[in-house]
């Protein structure tokens, strides 16, 4: 058994400040489960949801699960969730917490070494959420419970836990927001608010794809992040193009003004215009009248291809219809994700590597990725090898960059562990490339390109 791999989120419970129960919570039009669940992929390949309502959860990747203690609050949804894991140790949430961090459930792994549970401890307060917790607890949860007891702090306590003390825990989230629950109407207000903003541009779209898991395929609509461009002008001249989330836009460009060392004070900026709808801020520095150039800044973390690529290198045919076997896809992502030693100690590292059809060809890693996959296109460059029936595999999320970049090389498939963005697959539709995302575990994601997946459908009918 692996040692970590399943997230375990508890959910149910009518909210008495809400007014219903906090498992159909919505942001905007999203189900926040459906959020978290997103979230919750980036680190972790099995999801298992603790409730008592199943069918809210039909068509969700996530496994469900029922309590068999009950009376005993949280300690009866870790128990039910040990017992359905996969992994030595389950990681813990609740359906009612918008927060996640990847890096902070890396750290945690990291310090874990043979003890019962890892949480965090503020004072003399220990948060049971966002943490840890090793499948040996399980009959101990049950003497627990059955000697009458039921508070999960006086159960950790009879244990050797790693605790992760107030300063560590706020360099990964500052405001302690990672543990906030979603209590009050004016909460969810807020969060609508940060994924739908008013002005109507919105950070996640729904696209049709074709899911393959345990040797089937089925159509879904699925939601996938927007790519939003904001043309940033400086004293009348065009300074840069920030690729970005279209949420908190004034905070990014007085922290990219101030980055970049063109202020050093707010009021340094003088006048800030904002066009949401058409991706452009008009910025105004005082006793900077001279702004030469224009620089291309994207803040996904890479470079912004300036417009489409003029010419495109791939060759529709050259990697044929029905040429890529589902399971080669699945068991090169399996050896791909534990290559590069680097990310299995820090964690700080993208990886890339080229494929045939049939076989892996070579394995990058570097702190950026599209250096990563510069580095993968230039050693195939050197070494004569042809680009053009090859199949690229990447650890990071797939952006419109990373797709153009791939069209450049004459790459045609681009398969990823994360999610990619809308903005990708309309960019994959005009260059008919293959966009496979989430591949974890049994199960991938074709969002384009699915002719080129041997033994798979039709694409479901986008829903407009």
């Amino acid at each position: 058994m692996k040692r970590f791999g399943t997230a375990v989120l508890l959910a149910g419970g009518q909210s008495s400040r809400m007014g219903f129960d906090k498992q159909t919570l919505c942001v905007g039009d999203m189900r926040l489960t459906d959020l978290i669940f997103r979230q919750l992929t980036e680190v972790f390949e099995d999801i298992v949801v603790v409730t008592g309502r199943p069918e809210l959860y039909a068509g969700r990747p996530v496994r469900v699960v029922s309590d068999r203690l009950y009376g005993v609050g949280p300690l009866a949804g870790i128990h039910a969730g040990l017992q359905a894991s996969e992994s030595e140790y389950i990681y813990l949430m609740a359906c009612d917490m918008p927060s996640f961090s990847a890096a902070f459930a890396r750290y945690m792994m990291g310090r874990l070494k043979n003890e019962k549970a890892c949480v965090s401890r503020f004072g003399e307060w220990i948060e049971p959420f966002h943490g840890f917790y090793h499948r040996s607890l399980i009959s101990e949860i049950e003497g627990f419970v059955e000697s009458g007891r039921r508070n999960i702090f006086k159960f950790l306590e009879q244990f050797e836990v790693c605790y992760i003390e107030e300063a560590t825990t706020r360099s990964f989230s500052s405001d302690w927001s990672l543990f906030d629950n979603l209590n009050t109407p004016e909460q969810l207000e807020r969060l609508s608010e940060q994924y739908f903003p008013k002005d109507g541009v919105h950070l996640k779209k729904t696209t049709p794809m074709l899911r393959f898991e345990d040797g089937h395929w089925e159509a879904y609509q699925d939601e996938v992040v927007s790519e939003y461009t904001l043309h940033l002008h400086v004293n009348g001249t065009s300074w840069a193009k920030l690729l970005c989330s279209p949420v908190a836009l004034k905070e990014l460009v007085y922290g990219f003004l101030y980055s970049e060392r063109l202020i050093d004070h707010p009021n340094d900026l003088t006048e800030l215009g904002m066009d949401v709808k058409n991706g452009e801020a008009f910025a105004k520095i005082a006793g900077f009248d001279e702004v030469k150039g224009t620089r291309t800044i994207a803040t996904s973390g890479a470079r912004l291809y300036q417009g489409q690529p003029s010419i495109s290198r791939i060759e529709p045919e050259a990697l044929a219809s029905g040429s890529i076997a589902p399971d080669f896809v699945l068991n090169t992502m399996r050896a791909f994700t534990t290559s590069s030693e680097v990310f299995m100690t820090t964690g700080g590292v993208h990886a890339c590597s080229l494929a045939s059809s049939t076989q892996r060809l070579s394995f990058f890693d570097d702190i950026g990725r599209h250096n990563a996959l510069d580095k993968v296109i230039g050693r195939a460059l050197l070494d004569g090898v042809s680009l053009k029936d090859k199949l690229i595999f990447f650890s990071g999320r797939i952006s419109s960059e990373i797709i153009g970049k791939c069209a450049n090389a004459g790459i045609s498939t681009v398969v990823s562990r994360s999610a990619p963005t809308f903005g990708a697959i309309e960019a994959a539709k005009g260059y008919d490339m293959t966009v496979v995302g989430f591949t974890r575990g049994n199960r991938f994601n074709v969002y384009n390109g699915h002719h080129r997946l041997m033994g798979a459908p039709a694409m479901p009918e986008e829903n407009l």
